[in-house]
């Protein structure tokens, strides 16, 4: 094998390996990881030359610099970094992955805030005031919910007014197609 840096095998991994095993929404979020965060910090780097101490070091930058990122985004990054890394070994590309010594953010615990009955009925009240019907799928996210990409692949075959049930059978998601 000649040599290889490491955006250039990460862009292999994802490319011929990965695409067509993984959901489209995963392969953006690892297309967005490797271009937003690894290409431009260890992606010039020589893929036997990567060791646990760079790694480290990247994860440490993820964290801090720009405001840095959540401990959940730098755990996803390097856990997709480990894996890509594990192919490697597998093809003998390099010995031992050094993601594995690797240590990750710990996560935080974040409380999560929900509306009370006063809240929802104060909410629900607006929208049913609101002469813009778009905002009644709010209302139906907040009774029922239903994820935002439910929400939006809901048709009116998925809806049973007699029996007063919905049932989902599609979730949209937003794409960015890097096929041109």
């Amino acid at each position: 094998m000649t040599a290889q840096t490491t955006g250039e095998f990460l862009d292999y991994w994802l490319e011929t390996v990965m695409r067509n095993n993984i959901r489209q929404s995963t392969y953006m979020a690892y297309r967005g990881y490797i271009e937003n965060h690894i290409r431009k910090r260890i992606g010039g780097e020589q893929l036997i030359e990567l060791k646990v101490d760079k790694l480290q070091r990247l994860t440490s930058e993820l964290q801090t610099e720009g405001g840095g990122l959540a401990a959940k985004t730098v755990r996803s990054i390097m856990l997709m970094l480990r894996g890509a890394l594990e192919y490697a070994v597998d093809c003998e590309y390099i010995i031992k992955n050094p993601c594995d010594k690797v240590k990750l953010p710990k996560l935080e615990e974040k409380e999560v805030t929900v509306f009370d009955q006063t809240d929802q009925k104060r909410l629900g009240t607006a929208i049913l005031q609101s002469e813009d019907r778009r905002h009644y799928g709010i209302l139906i996210g907040l009774y029922t919910g239903l994820r935002i990409g439910e929400l939006c692949g809901l048709k009116w075959e998925s809806i049973d007014f007699e029996n007063g049930t919905i049932s989902i059978r599609a979730s949209l998601n937003r794409v960015i197609n890097y096929d041109g």
